[in-house]
């Protein structure tokens, strides 16, 4: 039976259900004053080091418009029996096509991820892809931890169309222009997991388009953690620092 859901109009997977969030939130955050010499300062400090950035990966780990080159083939990436059957529309109680499934309007109940971290066996090295349904490795070295971040966007309202490491702990974003816009990307939302306790992660979200932004005067972006949600009752959150938006 075929259920009556929204066209994504985009020729991508997409999940039937979006995030959930409690919305348990801080009575009041303020945005920190910056004065205009410490605002050119970091913006400046940003740019030196970009331009002596040395890239030592430069892997894809997320691509939501590619097949994810993770798999041995495109149905175990994307499993069909996971996809919904989308009912079409009718008249006088009677379809006017049969139900089928789409290649452009394609919900999912459920995706796997584009990266798949893999599961290591101590000093022996890689030994293949971390499964829910292949036995648990001996607990590995941390050092041969297969620890790069797992990004997802592929729901409602999420728009990250490109994630690329260049380090180990630094990414680079491309964002999805909004839809029937000339590239107009000035927000974002996406998805995070496999990361580590006391890490300190790097984000250039590098296709922005407006000159200037309130992150320049002390805005921080909006984090959502479901382990903190689940500890502390705690929705949606202003977290990072060293922000600068040029």
């Amino acid at each position: 039976m075929g259920s009556t859901i929204p066209r994504t109009g985009i020729e991508q997977p997409f999940l039937i259900d979006p995030p959930e969030h409690i919305r348990n939130t801080h009575e009041l955050e303020r945005i920190n004053d910056i004065s205009p010499m410490l605002k050119m300062a970091i913006v400046e400090d940003y740019r030196m080091r970009e331009n002596s950035r040395v890239v030592s990966l430069a892997k894809t780990v997320y691509d939501c418009e590619k097949e994810s080159p993770h798999y041995r083939n495109l149905l175990e990436y994307l499993d069909p029996e996971s996809q919904i059957r989308i009912s079409r529309p009718t008249a006088n109680g009677r379809p006017l096509e049969n139900p089928k499934l789409s290649a452009k309007n394609r919900y999912y109940k459920e995706l796997n991820p584009w990266y798949v971290p893999y599961a290591y066996h101590g000093r022996g090295g890689k030994q293949g892809r971390k499964s829910s349904k292949a036995p648990e490795s001996p607990a590995p070295n941390l050092a041969d931890e297969d620890d790069v971040l797992i990004f997802e966007s592929r729901f409602e309202s999420g728009n990250l169309k490109k994630a690329i490491q260049l380090d180990k702990n630094e990414y680079e974003l491309v964002l999805k222009p909004d839809h029937n816009t000339k590239n107009y990307t000035q927000w974002f939302y996406f998805k995070v997991s496999n990361t580590r306790k006391y890490r300190e992660y790097i984000f250039h979200i590098i296709n922005f388009v407006k000159p200037d932004s309130q992150y320049n005067d002390g805005m921080m972006p909006l984090v959502y953690s479901t382990m903190e949600a689940e500890k502390s009752n705690l929705g949606w959150y202003r977290a990072g620092y060293d922000i600068a938006y040029y």
